[in-house]
Formats: C-alpha cells, structure tokens, sequence
C-alpha cells in the first residue's frame, strides 16, 4: 500500500491554528464568558426554514446584543480562514474548489443577515427565506467538502 503524507507549509500550520483557536472560541462562547442563547444562533440551525430562522431571532434580547456582535465577529474571522484553507489544502480540482466556495459563500452571506437581524429585529420574509437558504447551502456543500475530501483521501492512501 502507498502512503502519502500531506505536506503543509508554515502558513498553512499557523492559520490552521488560528482556525482551531476561533472555532474554540465560538463553540465555547469565548471560553463561557460571554451569554448567548444557542437557540438564538442561526449559524446552528441545520435544517432551516424561514419560521426556524425567526424563532431564532425572537430569542435575541430587546437591549443588550453585544455578545452576539462578538460572536458574529469571531465567526466572520473564522469563515474568513476556514474556506481558503480547506481549498488550499485539498482542493485539486475545479468541482471540490466549487463546492468548498459555494458552502463558503453561503457562511458569508448567513453572517451578512445575521448582522441586519441584530440591526433590524422585524425582518421581513425575503429576508428569512435567504437566511435560510443560506444556511442549508451552508451545511449541504460543507458536508459535500467532507466527501469529497474523504473520498479523495482514500484514493490518495490506496
């Protein structure tokens, strides 16, 4: 059997580490210093519906929205990082580098609506309905990455 090693460059190292930290940060709400309701994160629904995505919103609080601006930020940098280094590590052709953009897209467009719903808490129905459809593209292409990535590993090991 012929194994092969992934090579990583110090850059891709450091921002892998950067990515973990973030992810860490947000899964942990800042290490349980900041309180937020899960069920208030829209980053978190997996299977979407526009009524999904206002309920989520009714749970925001009337005044105090700080710690989802913090979230939403954390997140931001994370996508930020994320998405190139999941292509730079294995994207090698054109429909992984597709699939790998879309579901990155989408995590950028449900951070946009998720700053207008902190911004405006009465959206309206175009506006549930991209939140939502952005979230399912989201998880659907993030989890189509994952298979082609596997399967791409696994051809790689045999």
């Amino acid at each position: 059997m012929k194994k092969t090693h992934l090579m990583l460059s110090k850059e891709q190292y450091i921002i892998m580490g950067i990515s973990a930290f973030l992810y860490i940060l947000m899964v942990t709400k800042m290490f349980f210093t900041i309180s937020i309701d899960s069920k208030a994160l829209i980053d978190l629904i997996i299977i979407s519906t526009p009524h999904k995505v206002q309920q989520a919103i009714d749970l925001l609080p009337p005044i105090i929205v700080r710690p989802h601006y913090i979230q939403l930020f954390v997140d931001s940098l994370f996508v930020s990082m994320f998405y190139p280094l999941l292509i730079s590590l294995f994207a090698s052709s054109f429909l992984s580098i597709a699939v790998i953009s879309i579901s990155g897209l989408s995590d950028i467009i449900e951070n946009g609506v998720v700053f207008y719903f902190l911004v405006k808490r009465t959206p309206d129905a175009f506006v549930l309905h991209i939140a939502s459809i952005a979230t399912n593209m989201k998880f659907l292409f993030l989890a189509l990455s994952v298979v082609i990535i596997i399967v791409k590993l696994l051809r790689k090991t045999s």
